[in-house]
């Protein structure tokens, strides 16, 4: 089952919400450079309080979290501007109508799985879909060699446009999203693949 719900509508989806926040408890614990941001409890940062972001939460049929993404306009805060600014000293400043941060993407499951796959490309289209309904062209995000391993399984690659200066193991990335992308997508969940 897919959620979409944003900050404000959170208390309508608890179960989604506090299971989307225990996934990332646990993959920010691993990565020192994401749980610094968590001030608040359970995986929550100040950016959920402050930007009334739409979450995209995909759970299975017992009510566990698989995968989930969270999205929100460039044109406020963003991570990349409040949490990277320094790490990315190369990379300009995005700030556009038509272009989406995503953040804090985290999967549950294995994503070499079948049904780890599937989770994310449920997430990564509806992500798309939301965005082609709301005049979006592009989404911009923070992420590391594992999340681009599992874009390329989905099919959508992005276009590398920062690396860190210390291990080029964090990057800034931009994904176009077009008709084709979100059909692509699509054909290979279909596949399996």
């Amino acid at each position: 089952m897919l959620y979409q719900f944003s900050y404000v509508q959170r208390h309508a989806f608890s179960k989604a919400y506090a299971e989307m926040l225990n996934a990332r408890a646990a993959v920010c614990q691993d990565r020192p450079e994401w749980a610094a941001h968590m001030r608040y409890p359970a995986g929550e940062d100040v950016l959920d309080h402050t930007c009334n972001p739409v979450y995209f939460v995909s759970m299975d049929e017992a009510g566990r979290h698989m995968a989930s993404m969270r999205i929100m306009p460039t044109t406020g805060d963003t991570v990349l501007r409040h949490n990277f600014r320094d790490v990315f000293t190369n990379c300009p400043d995005i700030t556009s109508p038509d272009v989406w941060e995503y953040s804090l993407f985290c999967s549950s499951v294995d994503t070499t799985t079948p049904s780890g796959r599937y989770a994310a490309a449920d997430v990564t289209k509806a992500v798309c879909r939301r965005a082609l309904e709301s005049g979006i062209r592009q989404i911009v995000g923070v992420y590391d060699t594992g999340l681009f391993r599992i874009a390329r399984r989905l099919g959508w690659e992005p276009s590398t446009i920062a690396t860190d200066g210390d291990t080029g193991e964090l990057l800034v990335g931009v994904w176009d999203v077009t008709p084709l992308t979100l059909r692509h997508i699509a054909e290979l969940q279909l596949l399996g693949v």
